[in-house]
């Protein structure tokens, strides 16, 4: 994989250094290969697989996301990524 922060602006570059995204996907291989894609155009990603997971990262550190992009059906879990939303606004 090249590195894509090479033909980024200094502009954009300097935005996705800054930007940091909460990745939450109960699938392995979508949510590595977004990660991926991700941290190759500059963006410093967290994961997590379930939104228990994904609730309790956040709330120990709830201003060091700009983003959160997270599925909304999850196989192993009580739990969704609605209420996942609930319990970040909260």
């Amino acid at each position: 994989m090249t590195n894509k922060m090479t033909s980024l602006s200094p502009r954009q570059q300097k935005i996705n250094a800054k930007s940091r995204i909460l990745l939450v996907d109960d699938e392995a291989q979508p949510r590595s290969d977004i990660a991926a894609l991700l941290r190759a155009s500059g963006y410093a990603v967290h994961e997590a697989a379930m939104p228990e997971d994904a609730a309790r990262i956040f709330a120990g550190h709830p201003f060091n996301f700009e983003v959160i992009l997270t599925d909304l059906d999850f196989q192993n879990s009580s739990k969704d990524g609605a209420w996942l939303m609930r319990e970040i606004l909260q």
